[in-house]
């Protein structure tokens, strides 16, 4: 997974991108974690995996249990959350939800397009989910990051997407 990063998610942050190119990726999203040390590791909220997809060749949705339907910045998602069970993290091996938005169409290329951060975190929150610190440097492998991605997963599959992201916060 390579992509531009923030140090940490921002709830106020705006992400702006025009992506050029798609050749297969699995997933092109903003990406990051959350991590709250004060909830017990026992419950899967404490640390959260976060995707906002623009672009997939592979449907998380399946498995997954919805969440609800809300439009940002002109562009309808559906929210949904799976949970990993002892799963490689920023934490170790644990046991963490993923949460998850998908546009009901994936993002068209050679057009500018933003990401407000802040709509995913409410709808997620709307939902019931309970959203972990975005802030947070105390994770045991690595801080809590962000960063625009470009993920292939699938064996033997090469993917790429070429474009531009920047800091589109007002």
């Amino acid at each position: 997974m390579r992509g531009r990063g923030n140090n940490y998610g921002d709830e106020n942050r705006v992400i702006g991108y025009r992506l050029n190119n798609d050749s297969g990726a699995s997933y092109i999203a903003l990406y990051g974690w959350g991590y709250d040390k004060s909830m017990p590791t026992t419950n899967a909220a404490h640390l959260v995996e976060y995707y906002i997809l623009q672009r997939w060749s592979y449907d998380p949705s399946q498995g997954a249990t919805p969440g609800k339907t809300f439009v940002s910045d002109g562009v309808e998602y559906s929210t949904y959350r799976s949970t990993r069970q002892q799963q490689p993290s920023i934490n170790g091996r644990s046991t963490f939800y993923q949460y998850w938005s998908k546009p009901a169409r994936p993002q068209a290329l050679g057009e500018d397009h933003k990401i407000v951060f802040a709509d995913h975190l409410k709808a997620w929150a709307d939902t019931g989910w309970i959203v972990p610190n975005m802030n947070n440097l105390d994770a045991s492998d690595d801080p809590t990051y962000q960063v625009m991605a470009v993920e292939v997963f699938n064996p033997g599959s090469n993917g790429t997407a070429s474009g531009r992201v920047w800091d589109a916060t007002p």
